[in-house]
């Protein structure tokens, strides 16, 4: 039998093979009857053997282990996979026992381990392993490693099943949308679960940061978002969609179906959630519990402009080090995956096939209707960069920040830029503040500094606004949003300024330390059009040095360098940045300081966020 665990069939022993001798036939002697005691002993004889010889006809069926004839040993092979496809390999795994399945004389041991793929990733960029084959939920996680691991050690052989994504939705939220005669983009049903068109609900979902599921529909929110508009539009209506989640967020799929109200009353809807991003194959496998008629049976809403899905991959993990048997017997266990009864193990399990292939039966059984668009074909899972992208979108939009800028307002800011006539360095750099400041919520805090030293003066810096709320108002009224505003409008060159680059770093770097707020990711931000001009007094090693001794784990500071224009010295702000671990950029022309602002800010966010 293996090491594997083996389901129990019982619906397999028809009197066919299992029970020998069970046909039906009086075959009673004519021979007077032995002894009661003798009798005994026959019969409980003959149904030891009946069992042994059951088992060895069907070895995945019984209790007793499977007698095999392996004189090399097994050859384990270890399957690492997403909880929502696990049960089904384990199922197929079971075949390799009773079909003493061989590779290389050795019979083949598979065992399955159920693991979320977050939690897969997040180990291997941390150099864990302890498996050859990982079967993730979506190529999203093998995507974010890769850049981590090279080839050798994650090398993809194909995928072995697909689910849609969806909008899952309780009979009444369902009913509100016009289901299943009214279909929508992904854009549309973003719009309704914040509580915009003419119905709303409240839409749950697990943490995107965990769920591929999550993940790849605030993407595909973004998107449709961007069919609709402008980019910058977009990036607003994605935003607010990632609020209107966060507010009823679970920690991974696993446990989003809880969301679901538990009966029908004001206060249990109040406090749950009416719809839910979901997979098809959840939808299925949670309807089978729930029936059409009861109140937490789900219908379900396909996207009909981003037939976006899980595809769960197969990738061989650390193939340059692992034997060549190990790597057949991969190939081997995706072949019995891939093979007829395989893909009808899966399918029994709620799985389409890699294809995305639309089958009515199991559409129907997860709560899909026509004229939903069900049988659209899968669209590929995006790039790593679009999908770190928006997972830095959504830590930034969730957890609230404490940021410094320190802007550079030295003389070389009057300076024109050469893409934008009529505009100066200074005038693209205070656009770009503008532009920034509404991706930020309320509870962010945010502050202002400059700097410039004027002729004659030793003044390096000015704190124009101290790090606040931006929703909090002052006794005046303002709020200080309102405030850095007006100080973003009133930043001006200071005429044959000096660059203090070095002092003024180390200053706003000690100040953010000292002033640091738990249960935010605090950052400093310094963008400069130039080089240190006046580095008698510190120099770039001393300022380096101090910078990695003021660094505290307890009060982590990221320290973001933008190096903008063809006069910013960049490999001085590259080893400025890598004193405390920070991320450094070099933005060639200014105009462009406004994406790489934003981009850089949710970059240490996530990054933040994964530590």
């Amino acid at each position: 039998m293996g090491r594997h665990s083996q389901p129990e069939h019982n619906d397999r022993h028809d009197g066919h093979g299992g029970y020998p001798g069970h046909d039906g036939h009086d075959r009673r002697s004519a021979r007077p009857r032995p002894p009661r005691r003798a009798r005994t002993v026959v019969g409980a004889t003959a149904v030891l053997l009946t069992v042994v010889l059951g088992g060895l006809a069907y070895g995945q069926d019984t209790l007793l282990p499977l007698v095999r004839d392996c004189p090399q040993g097994d050859l384990r092979l270890d399957v690492v996979a997403s909880p929502d496809v696990a049960p089904a390999l384990k199922e197929i795994a079971a075949r390799t026992g009773g079909e003493e399945v061989r590779v290389a004389g050795r019979c083949l041991d598979v065992a399955v381990k159920a693991r979320p793929s977050a939690e897969v990733a997040d180990s291997l960029r941390r150099g864990g392993g302890g498996f050859h084959v990982w079967v993730a939920d979506s190529s999203v996680w093998p995507k974010s490693v890769q850049s981590a691991l090279g080839d050798s050690d994650l090398q993809p052989l194909g995928h072995i099943a697909s689910s849609p994504l969806t909008l899952a939705a309780v009979q009444p939220a369902a009913e509100a949308l016009g289901w299943p005669r009214r279909t929508y983009g992904w854009a549309e049903l973003a719009q309704a679960g914040a509580g915009g068109g003419a119905a709303s609900f409240d839409v749950g979902a697990a943490d995107p940061a965990r769920s591929a599921t999550a993940l790849l529909a605030l993407q595909y929110i973004h998107a449709s978002s961007a069919r609709a508009s402008d980019e910058s539009t977009a990036a607003t209506l994605t935003a607010s969609a990632a609020k209107e989640l966060a507010k009823r967020i679970q920690p991974g799929d696993e446990t989003v179906l809880a969301a679901l109200p538990r009966d029908r009353s004001p206060v249990e809807r109040a406090s749950s959630s009416e719809a839910l991003l979901l997979s098809e194959q959840a939808a299925f496998t949670h309807n089978r519990r729930h029936p059409a008629g009861d109140e937490a049976h789900l219908s379900l809403f396909y996207p009909k402009d981003g037939a976006g899905a899980l595809d769960y991959p197969y990738h061989l993990l650390n193939t340059a080090r692992l034997d060549t048997d190990r790597q057949v017997a991969a190939d081997r266990f995706l072949t019995l995956l891939n093979d007829d009864e395989g893909r009808a193990v899966l399918r029994r399990h709620g799985f389409r096939d890699d294809r995305g292939t639309p089958d009515e039966d199991l559409v129907r059984a997860a709560g899909g209707r026509a004229p939903q668009p069900f049988g659209e074909k899968p669209a590929a899972v995006p790039d790593a960069g679009t999908m770190a992208a928006v997972l830095s979108m959504w830590t930034i939009t969730i957890q609230p920040a404490r940021l410094t800028a320190v802007v550079d307002a030295s003389g070389s800011m009057a300076f024109d830029v050469p893409s934008r006539p009529g505009e100066t360095r200074m005038d693209v750099t205070r656009g770009a503040l503008m532009q920034a400041l509404p991706q930020f919520t309320d509870e962010d805090e945010i502050g202002l500094w400059r700097f410039a030293t004027p002729p004659g003066s030793t003044r390096d810096y000015q704190v124009l606004v101290k790090p606040q709320r931006l929703g909090e108002r002052s006794s005046g009224g303002m709020t200080q949003r309102e405030r850095l505003t007006r100080a973003f409008g009133s930043l001006r060159p200071v005429v044959d300024g000096s660059t203090r680059l070095y002092d003024t770093t180390l200053a706003a770097y000690r100040s953010a330390v000292e002033t640091y707020v738990p249960g935010k990711f605090n950052a400093l931000v310094v963008l400069t059009d130039g080089a240190d001009d006046d580095s008698g007094r510190i120099g770039l090693t001393g300022l380096t040095k101090q910078l990695s001794e003021l660094a505290d784990h307890e009060r982590p500071v990221g320290l973001i360098v933008i190096a903008a224009g063809p006069d910013a010295d960049a490999a001085a702000c590259a080893k400025i940045a890598k004193a405390v671990g920070g991320a450094s950029y070099a933005v060639k022309d200014p105009a462009e300081v406004h994406r790489v602002l934003l981009q850089s800010v949710m970059d240490a966010g996530a990054a933040a966020a994964r530590r």
